[in-house]
């Protein structure tokens, strides 16, 4: 049971991070607050993709770490597909919770469910929180994320926007719902960048305390050669990091 749980968690939070930049305009007013314009952003959804992915998890109470390297592909014809190119450490974190986690996020693409994790007024109710900078200088700003609804797929947290543009940059805070008893909390960070024109998930994270289990750590980071049809010039990634390093 908390394996499985712990592979919602996961497939929950990969599927959401490749939808949540489809923000929904808001308002045809005039309005010209960050929020409204955030909301308001003509977006080109991300439609297909092919990739690699670095996917590494550990649970520090039982000393276990696994990582993966993979091909991933996505496309309205065939879904989402992934194929393993590299693999190493603990047998029972890369079968039971990374390639688990992976068959998830195809199941849930198939299902039509990550669209349940949209930036939108439908899921959330936004605010705008004092203007802040980078440390390269760039001037952001912070959204708060109140969830309408407790879902799995919904984090209470903020959103990390440019000023005055508005374009997404990350999301971070902690699940709306945890997926059981067995999870008390999962607190996760997504990092977004402009790949080809188009807004993608290039990083996600996520730490979650398991009963029992304790603490365990996700990480996953993605590397796009191809968006929308478009080649993006982009070397395939390369796995070397270990969550929590």
């Amino acid at each position: 049971m908390r394996v499985t749980m712990w592979c919602l968690v996961l497939a929950s939070a990969c599927a959401a991070a490749l939808v949540a930049a489809e923000a929904v305009r808001a308002t045809d007013t005039a309005d010209e607050l960050l929020v409204d314009r955030f909301l308001s952003r003509d977006e080109q959804p991300l439609a297909s993709y092919t990739g690699t992915r670095c996917l590494e998890a550990t649970n520090q109470r039982f000393n276990v770490t696994g990582s993966m390297r993979v091909r991933v592909h996505l496309s309205p014809e065939r879904g989402f597909e992934w194929t393993v190119l590299q693999e190493q450490g603990s047998g029972y974190i890369r079968n039971k919770v990374l390639r688990k986690a992976l068959d998830g996020e195809r199941d849930m693409v198939a299902r039509g469910e990550p669209a349940r994790a949209a930036l939108s007024l439908d899921n959330y109710e936004m605010r705008l929180e004092p203007e802040d900078v980078t440390g390269d200088g760039l001037a952001t700003a912070r959204l708060l994320l109140v969830p309408r609804r407790a879902d799995i797929l919904l984090v209470r947290g903020s959103v990390l926007v440019t000023d005055p543009e508005a374009d997404l940059l990350e999301v971070r805070g902690r699940l709306s719902k945890s997926p059981s008893w067995w999870t008390t909390r999962v607190d996760v960070v997504r990092t977004y960048e402009r790949v080809a024109g188009v807004r993608v998930p290039v990083e996600m994270s996520s730490t979650a305390q398991v009963r029992i289990a304790g603490r365990s750590q996700f990480r996953m980071t993605s590397a796009f050669e191809q968006v929308n049809g478009r080649a993006t010039g982009i070397a395939a990634a390369a796995c070397t990091a270990k969550p929590g390093a």
